[in-house]
């Protein structure tokens, strides 16, 4: 790649990772990454003895931080990166700069995933963290724990991030679609029987502790698939649509659509 998109790129990713930190929206994005670490919180100081609070921390961390908050966050961040500048008419201008339309999918991108996972990685680590700390219950193995925690919460943001990515380019309506498939696809379609949930990306996210966890919740996945196809997946998921993005961006006006009278 030369050197002139890797400077674009860079620059892209800068701005959008400083303007994903500014106002008041970083501050409820922050609470509600904390959801997960709090809760564990709130179970420990019930000071109840013979509760595994590092397996409660990881059940917590498969059914509600990865297919709800996470992709909450994901979904907010995602969504306005290159639908608020078309909206405001403000995104013609790197376009007239000569700049490549590919790298500010990019750039954008790349600032998108460094700004969540800022607000998303302390928070799968500190769940687990807190329950090792105040654990009632009897020791549990922690090996392959963080590891787990790291891998797939990165690779859940780079999944999550393209598709929100994307939608948020189609529709103006980018987070009730979002929602609807956030609350029914990700979070309810697994838990139903037979290969439906293999076309969701928790399914395989999950399979992810199956390799890496030697122990608990996060661990106890049947390993349906390998530990390089529960990654590559999502990943290829990721990139598809992020070429899709390319390609749509390419030949968009990048107007902002008209306002109904």
């Amino acid at each position: 790649m030369p050197g002139g998109a890797l400077d674009r790129i860079g620059a892209v990713a800068g701005a959008t990772l400083r303007s994903s930190l500014n106002g008041r929206r970083p501050i409820g994005l922050l609470l509600v990454s904390a959801v997960f670490p709090l809760l564990v919180l709130a179970v420990a100081s019930g000071h109840r003895t013979g509760i595994d609070l590092v397996a409660a921390s990881e059940e917590l961390y498969s059914a509600l931080f990865l297919p709800v908050l996470l992709l909450l966050v994901c979904l907010v961040m995602g969504s306005g990166l290159l639908r608020g500048e078309i909206e405001d008419d403000t995104i013609v201008y790197p376009v007239m700069r000569s700049l490549p339309r590919w790298t500010l999918v990019v750039g954008k991108f790349a600032g998108f995933v460094l700004a969540a996972l800022l607000f998303l990685l302390p928070a799968a680590l500190l769940g687990p963290a807190f329950a090792i700390v105040f654990n009632a219950g009897p020791q549990v193995s922690l090996d392959g724990l963080a590891a787990t925690l790291v891998t797939t919460t990165v690779v859940a943001v780079l999944a999550y991030g393209a598709f929100f990515l994307l939608l948020g380019l189609l529709t103006r309506q980018a987070l009730v679609l979002g929602l609807i498939y956030g609350f029914f696809w990700e979070t309810f379609v697994p838990v139903l029987p037979g290969p439906l949930k293999q076309l969701t990306v928790v399914y395989y996210l999950r399979q992810i502790g199956g390799h890496l966890a030697s122990a608990g919740p996060l661990a106890s996945s049947s390993n349906p698939v390998g530990l390089g196809t529960a990654i590559l997946v999502p990943l290829l998921f990721a990139l598809a649509l992020l070429v899709l993005t390319c390609a749509y961006i390419a030949q968009a006006e990048l107007r902002p659509d008209p306002t109904p009278a």
